[in-house]
């Protein structure tokens, strides 16, 4: 108890400069229902669409067994290259409530709409998945527990499997299907509350609807590449990634599913736990030989210079150099170097990586 006492306090005052936290919470649980609200935010039509392409939100989406997640999707199926996949950090949801937190609403540029329209633009031929994490912990706090065992309030503890990779396989197959079935659907459907609503909020036209669907038993995930992307808290999910590469000689499943990997991006890791923001053992750095997939890790001074959590910047310079010495391919870069530290440097490195 102790423990976690000192990790929340220590993660309050981390997001000092970021936000203040207001009463309540939410538990990491997941629904037993398979009501699915789904709605599409629409671009400007001053631009075309590679521009500013439409996103669908897939709300509880079912992963393995019972696990759910919400999910951003961005992109075109039928022609997308490859699937782009984002786990985001703190104080990130959607903008509704983002626009409604007394203090995130500071940080909307970053709301998980708008990340997923800049990794569009990042990644055109991509279908870009944000994944939504299982629990905001006072409506700032991500919380990933579906993918890595975390506390109260998303600090890790990793595993040789919790089960993060088969989690990831089900949620992007049944998102898919999920998809292919709202094809039919007339998506331009909205009441007048939530369309007078929104020119009030001087937000982008966004169309709901809410339709219920069984739980796909057998879907199968398609064959294109895979990159995965961590930025800040997300990066808990890589990590924990890491440490199930080892079952890619036990289960084929996963072995198929790592071998679609592409690329590791993590993006200004951080978490409120004392250590393992980077990972360090050799014996879990090793496994990522068996697999070919590029390893990019981006920084900036908001963690590298955090004289609170001066082991993050020593874990990194670890973590790179094992990687380097084991000869896998890594390419680090440091971001806005010499500028001062700032909660806004942190959230940059997402237009600049």
């Amino acid at each position: 108890m102790k423990a976690f006492r000192a990790s929340f306090w220590r993660q309050l005052t981390i997001l000092a400069n970021m936000a203040s936290v207001s009463a309540g919470g939410k538990e990491c649980l997941v629904s037993e229902s398979l009501q699915k609200s789904v709605s599409t935010s629409a671009g400007s039509e001053t631009t075309n669409n590679a521009e500013n392409p439409k996103c669908l939100r897939l709300n509880s989406v079912i992963g393995d067994g019972d696990k759910e997640n919400d999910l951003l999707f961005c992109g075109n199926l039928a022609t997308g290259k490859e699937h782009v996949v984002y786990f985001g950090g703190d104080v990130q949801d959607f903008r509704e409530n983002m626009l409604s937190h007394r203090d995130n609403h500071r940080h909307v540029r970053w709301c998980l709409e708008e990340t997923a329209t800049l990794l569009h633009r990042r990644f055109p031929e991509g279908n870009i998945w944000v994944v939504k994490p299982s629990a905001m912990y006072l409506k700032t706090l991500s919380v990933f527990c579906n993918f890595v065992e975390t506390d109260g309030i998303g600090t890790p503890t990793f595993s040789e499997n919790h089960g993060a990779m088969q989690h990831l396989i089900a949620l992007l197959s049944n998102g898919m299907q999920l998809i292919k079935k709202l094809s039919s659907v007339d998506t331009r459907l909205m009441t007048s509350k939530e369309n007078e609503a929104n020119k009030d909020d001087g937000q982008d036209e966004v169309v709901r609807f809410t339709a219920s669907f069984d739980k796909i038993q057998e879907s199968q995930p398609d064959s294109l590449p895979v990159r995965l992307i961590g930025f800040s808290k997300g990066s808990v999910v890589l990590n924990q990634l890491l440490h199930e590469v080892h079952l890619v000689d036990k289960e084929e499943p996963i072995k198929n599913a790592f071998s679609r990997v592409t690329a590791f991006y993590w993006l200004d890791g951080g978490h409120a736990g004392n250590l393992n923001t980077w990972i360090t053992d050799v014996s879990v750095l090793k496994n990522l030989r068996k697999i070919n997939a590029d390893l990019h890790v981006h920084v900036t001074p908001y963690q590298m210079e955090d004289s609170m959590r001066p082991w993050i910047a020593k874990e990194e310079k670890k973590f790179v150099s094992r990687l380097r010495s084991l000869g896998l391919n890594v390419i680090e870069t440091k971001h806005f170097e010499g500028e001062d530290r700032s909660i806004e440097i942190h959230f940059l490195v997402l237009e600049s990586f």
